[in-house]
C-alpha cells in the first residue's frame, strides 16, 4: 500500500532486507541517512537511488563500498578521490578501480591493491603504472592475461611474460612479436594449455618438439602446425592417438596423409565419421569404409556411390545407426534383411517405416518390428496391417495412443482397447 512508503519504521525494516527498495522510496527518504545507511548495508549498489548529498556523505559511501564494491560507481567526484574510500574498495573488488578517480589510477599504492586483488584491474590504471613492471607483475601473477594491458615495453620483458603464461597460457597471446619466438616461453604456456600453440611464432609452429607438446594434449591443434608438420606423418599420427581428439584431427592432415591408408585406419576406428576427410580412394576402399561404418554408420554418408551401395557395409551401418539407410540406394532401402537389420539395431526408429516402399510397408515382420519400437509408426502400415490384430495389440502395448491407426473394426475390439488404456 501507498500509505506504507511514508511509514519511516516500515520502510527501514524493508530496507534493512532488501536496500535495492531504495529506488522506489521518495525524494525525501532517498534523502534519509538512517534509511539509505540501512538500504547500502543491505545492498551496496543501492547507492545509486541515494540523494545527491548522501553520494557525497563518507560514511554511508564507506558503507556501501564495504557491501559491494561496484557502488563506488554512484559515489560522488569528490569521494571517487577521496583515497580511504577508495583503497577500501579495490581491496575488496580491484575492478572497482574503474570508477576511481584519474589521479588515484595513478596512485601505485591504490593500484597494487586493485591488482592484488584482481590481476584485471591493471586495464584500469595510469598509462605510466601500466609500464611500471612491479604493478604489471603483480597483476599478471593473480591474472596472466592481464598482460593485454601492459605497456609494450613490459610485453617484451621475459620475466613478466614468462609468469603471465605460467599463470595463463593464453596470455601468450599479448607477448611480444619477439618472445612469441621464444622457445622456452612458448614452451612453457603450451606445457600448461596446448591451444596457446595459435599464438607462437610461425618458426615454433613449425618446430617439431613443441607441436607435438600441444597435440599431445588435443589433437586437433593439428591445425595450427606448419604445413610441413602436417605432412609429417609421425606427427599426425601423434596427433590422432591423443588424450582429446574430434573427427576432425584428420581433415589438419595433409592431401598426402590423408591418403595414408595407416594413417586414416587409425582415425576412422576410433572415429568413423573422420572418413569424412580421407581421400576419394580411400571412401572406396571397402576395409577403410566397412572399418569406418562399424565405428559409426553414420559414416556411410562419406563412402563412395558404389560403396553405399553394398549390402554388407550397409547393414554394417544400419546396424550402428538405423537412418544410415537413407545413404544407400533405392535397392537397398527396399531389401528386406537391410531394412530389418536397420529396426533392429542399437539406435533404431520405428519411423523408418515412413520412408519404406509399399511393399515393406505391408510386410507383416517388417511392420511388427517397427511397432515394437514405436507404435505410433502404425499409421505408416498398410491398410491390411492395421487390420491385424497382433500388430496392433504390440502397436499400442509399446504406445496407447497408436490405438487411432488402427482399423474401424479393431477400434471397437475389448482386448486392443484395455491394453490401450493401460499403456496411455
Amino acid at each position: 500500500p501507498e500509505y506504507l512508503k511514508s511509514d519511516k519504521e516500515f520502510v527501514l525494516a524493508v530496507v534493512m532486507n532488501h536496500g535495492e527498495a531504495l529506488q522506489s522510496l521518495s525524494k525525501e527518504l532517498k534523502n534519509d541517512k538512517r534509511i539509505v545507511m540501512a538500504a547500502v548495508k543491505s545492498c551496496g549498489r543501492a547507492l545509486e537511488y541515494a540523494s545527491k548529498a548522501l553520494k557525497a556523505d563518507k560514511k554511508i559511501v564507506m558503507a556501501a563500498v564495504k557491501n559491494d564494491g561496484r557502488a563506488l560507481e554512484y559515489a560522488s567526484k569528490e569521494l571517487k578521490s577521496d583515497k580511504k574510500i577508495v583503497m577500501a574498495t579495490v581491496k575488496l573488488v580491484g575492478t572497482a578501480l574503474q570508477y576511481a578517480s584519474k589521479a588515484l589510477k595513478a596512485n601505485k599504492q591504490v593500484v597494487m591493491n586493485a591488482v592484488k586483488q584482481n590481476g584485471r584491474a591493471l586495464e584500469y590504471a595510469s598509462k605510466e603504472l601500466r609500464d611500471d613492471k612491479e604493478v604489471v607483475m603483480m597483476a599478471v601473477k593473480n591474472y596472466g592475461s592481464a598482460l593485454e594491458y601492459a605497456s609494450k615495453e613490459l610485453k617484451s620483458v621475459k620475466e613478466v611474460v614468462m609468469t603471465a603464461v605460467k599463470n595463463d597460457a593464453r596470455a601468450l597471446e599479448y607477448a611480444s612479436k619477439e618472445l612469441k619466438s621464444d622457445k622456452k616461453i612458448v614452451m612453457a604456456a603450451v606445457e600448461r594449455v596446448g591451444g596457446a600453440l595459435q599464438y607462437a611464432s610461425k618458426e615454433l609452429k613449425a618446430d617439431k618438439e613443441v607441436v607435438e607438446v600441444a597435440i599431445n594434449k588435443d589433437g586437433d591443434l593439428l591445425k595450427y602446425a606448419s604445413t610441413e608438420l602436417q605432412d609429417d606423418k609421425e606427427v599426425v599420427m601423434a596427433a590422432l592417438n591423443s588424450i582429446f581428439r574430434t573427427r576432425r584431427t584428420l581433415e589438419y592432415a595433409s592431401k598426402e596423409l590423408k591418403a595414408d591408408k595407416e594413417v586414416v585406419m587409425t582415425e576412422v576406428k576410433e572415429n568413423g565419421r573422420a572418413l569424412e576427410y580421407a581421400s576419394k580412394a580411400l571412401k572406396a576402399d571397402k576395409e577403410v569404409v566397412m572399418t569406418a561404418v562399424k565405428q559409426s554408420g553414420e559414416a556411410l554418408e562419406f563412402a563412395s556411390l558404389e560403396l553405399q551401395d553394398d549390402k554388407k557395409i550397409v547393414i554394417a551401418a544400419v546396424k550402428d545407426y538405423a537412418w544410415a539407410f537413407l545413404n544407400t540406394s533405392k535397392k537397398l532401402q527396399d531389401d528386406k534383411e537391410v531394412v530389418m537389420a536397420a529396426l533392429n539395431s542399437k539406435f533404431a526408429s520405428g519411423r523408418a517405416l515412413q520412408s519404406l516402399s509399399k511393399e515393406l510397408k505391408a510386410d507383416k515382420k517388417i511392420v511388427m518390428a517397427a511397432v515394437r519400437q514405436d507404435g505410433t509408426t502404425l499409421q505408416y502400415a498398410s491398410k491390411e496391417l492395421k487390420a491385424d490384430k497382433k500388430i496392433v495389440m504390440a502397436a499400442v502395448k509399446q504406445d496407447g495412443t497408436a490405438l487411432q491407426y488402427a482399423s474401424k473394426k479393431l477400434l471397437k475390439d475389448k482386448d486392443v482397447i484395455a491394453l490401450a488404456k493401460k499403456h496411455d
